[in-house]
């Protein structure tokens, strides 16, 4: 919704400046500058978009194997040893991923930034802790 609102300031200050030059003459120069810096959010907004939902099968695939990795290494204590090296690393990381995955899911619907997001959340799990 924000990169259409950016969208529809541009077509509105685009035509409050035609409007103005040809009522009033010389009176659309904010309205011009207001929609030139409009377009280039636009543009900057629409590069971001592109690259977030580029290569998502990648993006995908990298996840559920970054998943898979910490859910095997939970499951079968590969840091149980006697002095627990590595078991607070691998909980931070499973913190981290359960962070992650709650805050991607919460943004890829939400009804301003949503589109920045592509829609790949839901298919993945959190890890739960025992």
């Amino acid at each position: 919704m924000l990169f259409w609102l950016v969208v529809v300031s541009i077509v509105v200050c685009l035509g409050l400046a035609v409007y103005l030059e040809k009522r009033f003459g010389d009176y659309s120069g904010p309205f011009l500058v207001i929609a030139i810096i409009g377009f280039i959010v636009a543009i900057i907004m629409l590069i971001v978009i592109i690259v977030e939902n580029t290569n998502v099968d990648a993006y995908v695939a990298e996840n559920q194997m970054r998943y898979e990795m910490l859910v095997y290494q939970y499951e079968n204590d590969i840091y149980d040893n006697d002095n627990d090296l590595g078991k607070r690393d691998l909980m931070e990381d499973i913190q981290e991923w359960n962070e992650d995955l709650a805050y991607y899911r919460e943004a890829q619907d939400d009804f301003w930034v949503g589109i920045f997001h592509p829609n790949v959340y839901d298919q993945f799990e959190f890890i739960e802790l025992k």
